[in-house]
């Protein structure tokens, strides 16, 4: 990569709030390995680490780009984890190896999505309501799915604001008729979990029913909490225990009303 393409790629990286979490995960690994004296759990929390931070790297895509940048990022990956086991683990270093390569214009492009951006396809549409509120729809299917990825919000006042105006987005769509077929508003989330509880009232209400999910995407949502979230994680490194996963329906008139 020329440096003319790197130095951009580097100061959007270095930056980026969802960049800098990742760095601070890495950082919270170096210091709980460093501070155990125990062997055994010393091996327990560095099997767990790795879990997360590896497993998804090898997994295969239909893409073959994709999965060279996967099996990159792993190698940078790997290497990281050994400096913080050596207690000499360095954001600068990490910045470089990833800005360096592929891996960080994949990030770097990942992160330019703006506001309103829809990607449609045959099957649907995926929609960057905001900075935190996306959505999924798809053709065959009565309701869509609201998410929130991790994001560039700072602060949880900002991030609450940030995700009523998300929400009216969506209602006004919905109110409008922009989403025809629509019947059904659902959302899965570990943000749902008790330690959560007073923010989603807010949000939603004191009547709000939440109710366990089990389904076939709590492993990727538990996995983007580990890799984001320094205190989702650090209680899986040293306790075992993962974010609780929770699931809210609304019908689409409930959600316009509370909405709009």
């Amino acid at each position: 990569m020329d440096t003319e393409s790197y130095s951009p790629i580097v100061e959007r990286i270095t930056t980026s709030p969802i960049f800098k979490r990742l760095i601070r995960n890495f950082e919270l690994y170096q210091k709980l390995y460093e501070k155990e004296t125990d062997e055994k759990q010393k091996q327990v929390i560095k099997q767990r680490m790795a879990e997360v931070f590896l497993s998804d790297l090898s997994e295969r895509s239909e893409d073959e780009e994709i999965n060279k940048i996967k099996d990159l990022y792993k190698v940078i990956t790997e290497n990281m984890l050994v400096d913080c086991e050596n207690g000499s683990f360095k954001c600068v270093k990490f910045i470089d190896l990833v800005g360096r390569s592929k891996v960080g214009e994949r990030i770097v492009g990942e992160l330019n999505y703006k506001p309103r951006t829809v990607i449609e396809d045959e099957q649907g549409r995926y929609e960057f309501v905001n900075e935190v509120i996306t959505y999924n729809f798809k053709k065959d299917r009565d309701y869509i799915s609201i998410n929130i990825p991790p994001t560039s919000v700072v602060g949880t006042e900002q991030l609450i604001l940030k995700v009523f105006e998300g929400f009216k987005a969506i209602a006004e769509e919905l109110k409008s008729g922009q989403l025809e077929g629509v019947e059904k508003v659902k959302m899965v989330s570990w943000l749902f979990g008790k330690e959560f509880e007073n923010k989603v009232k807010m949000i939603f209400g004191d009547n709000i029913k939440l109710e366990d999910f089990d389904g076939s995407d709590v492993r990727e949502i538990t996995h983007l909490a580990l890799v984001y979230n320094s205190r989702a994680l650090e209680k899986y490194l040293i306790a075992g225990v993962k974010p609780e996963v929770k699931y809210l329906e609304m019908t689409k008139d409930e959600f316009i009303k509370k909405f709009e």
